[in-house]
């Protein structure tokens, strides 16, 4: 993908943890990897992956907890995700992808 740097995005998926709530792991890393991998993919992951990044989808009661969900976020982990959705810009999901941005900007 053009403009892509996978090094940057992988400093957060390589061994990286997320925060847990409620004590499941959230597997963010691993959806992100998968949707890298196979950008243009028909499997829901790709889709929900950046929409799960996208909190404006939602009514504001629950963009607020979609929000939440991301606060313990380092500064690494947040450049990651917005170069994710960099890298996304240039599939099929593109659309999704620059509104999803927006919330990470």
């Amino acid at each position: 993908m053009a403009g892509y740097d996978r090094r940057s995005a992988h400093l957060f998926l390589r061994g990286s943890r997320l925060p847990e709530r409620g004590g499941v792991p959230l597997f963010l890393p691993a959806y992100m990897r998968f949707s890298l991998n196979n950008p243009d993919s028909p499997e829901a992951v790709v889709s929900a992956t950046i929409w799960g990044l996208d909190p404006s989808l939602y009514s504001e009661q629950i963009a607020a907890y979609a929000r939440s969900k991301y606060e313990l976020f380092d500064d690494a982990q947040r450049a990651a995700i917005v170069a994710f959705l960099e890298a996304m810009t240039d599939s099929s999901y593109g659309e999704d992808a620059i509104r999803a941005l927006r919330e990470w900007s």
